[in-house]
């Protein structure tokens, strides 16, 4: 079965990137899949057994590029991995999907934000209906399946299947708080990764300076502008203007690289994830999070949904309400004055982590790709 990737991969610096590396990895080690990488900007990293090439660019007519290497290869079925900001003309990806078809090619489509209506970049109805014409679309929790629902289409070629997770080695606590410049005794709790508006860096600052005399309590803010734009700079300056009386936070504004994620999430106590977002979609960090066994409060947003019922009696302390200044303030003094709630979300994400371990979400889309390939339907007539 030789199956396809269509994606950004690393090194190229974008979650989906990171994601493909370690879909891709998982599934290599089945002995029945012949992988190979159709990449914007990926080249082959230590331990791949398949080939990566880095054969598009967004910002280029990728379509022709992207058929000379399915030509050349001739793969079973082709896994595109999409985002809006992956693929700038959705005009050109739809017309790519036609001529797959034409091909005799199976398609799947991840779709990891699944939103509804016209912006810049995509007519989500178009897209929509364009995939399931010619093959199948998996998302990542079942609130994406109601972007679907909103257009009342079938779905019964979408698929639900969870982002995986990872369980990295971190250093000792006492080791990594050290290197990050912190005191064994403190309390950090975390916000990680690039920073924008919608990442609602602000709300988390103005609640944290509602418990600022606790003198060993620190919020550690770790990453750089998003994109490196003018507007996300003059954000940071906001927040930092915002909490600019507030000694306890602590800024750590530059790219965080692969390898030093480790040294934050064993440094910190909590992971606080205050996304401004409305749309489904899925969250690596925070898988990266709960395969690290580290505590997390986040917004009450479609992006976590995914965890929510397993939480049970606890999603009332991790799940806020995403503007909520007095709330998110509440919820950090409650992890503070009680660790042992603390360390009972982290068990029960940690059993979360493991249901969603890289090795069983590869054996899912494994499954998925067989009855694809399997069913020898006309993906055109779909």
């Amino acid at each position: 079965m030789k199956i396809a990737f269509i994606s950004t991969y690393p090194p190229f610096i974008c979650g989906i990137a990171t994601y493909t590396g370690y879909l891709a990895k998982a599934l290599s080690q089945n002995s029945s899949v012949d992988l190979v990488v159709i990449s914007e900007g990926g080249q082959n990293q230590e331990g791949d057994t398949f080939p990566v090439h880095n054969d598009y660019s967004r910002r280029t007519c990728f379509k022709q590029n992207i058929l000379r290497r399915i030509d050349e290869d001739k793969p079973d079925l082709i896994h595109l991995q999409h985002a809006p900001d992956l693929f700038h003309n959705s005009q050109e990806l739809i017309s790519l999907f036609e001529e797959i078809s034409k091909r005799e090619v199976k398609l799947v489509v991840t779709v990891h934000t699944a939103d509804t209506g016209k912006n810049f970049a995509i007519d989500w109805k178009e897209f929509y209906t364009t995939i399931l014409k010619f093959g199948h679309i998996i998302v990542h929790n079942t609130m994406s399946i109601g972007s679907l629902n909103y257009y009342n289409l079938s779905v019964k070629q979408v698929h639900v299947i969870a982002h995986g997770t990872d369980f990295p080695d971190l250093p000792a606590k006492v080791d990594a708080r050290k290197k990050l410049g912190f005191n064994d005794d403190n309390f950090i709790f975390l916000v990680l990764g690039f920073i924008h508006a919608l990442k609602n860096h602000h709300t988390i600052i103005r609640a944290f300076n509602r418990i600022k005399n606790r003198k060993n309590v620190r919020l550690l803010i770790a990453g750089t502008a998003r994109g490196g734009m003018w507007y996300n700079k003059l954000y940071i300056l906001v927040c930092r203007l915002l909490g600019l009386l507030n000694r306890n936070i602590v800024y750590h504004n530059h790219f965080i690289e692969d390898g030093d994620m480790a040294d934050y999430l064993a440094a910190s106590d909590v992971l606080l994830l205050p996304y401004w977002q409305k749309y489904p979609s899925a969250s690596g960090i925070f898988h990266l999070a709960i395969g690290s066994r580290i505590g997390i409060i986040c917004s009450d947003s479609a992006k976590f949904s995914e965890v929510k019922n397993h939480m049970k009696k606890l999603d009332k302390l991790m799940f806020i309400p995403m503007l909520s200044i007095s709330k998110w303030a509440k919820a950090m003094s409650v992890i503070i004055e009680d660790p042992s709630q603390n360390r009972e979300i982290q068990d029960r994400l940690y059993e979360y982590a493991e249901k969603t371990s890289w090795e069983k979400i590869a054996k899912e889309h494994l499954a998925l790709y067989q009855s694809v390939i399997g069913s020898g339907e006309d993906s055109s007539s779909s």
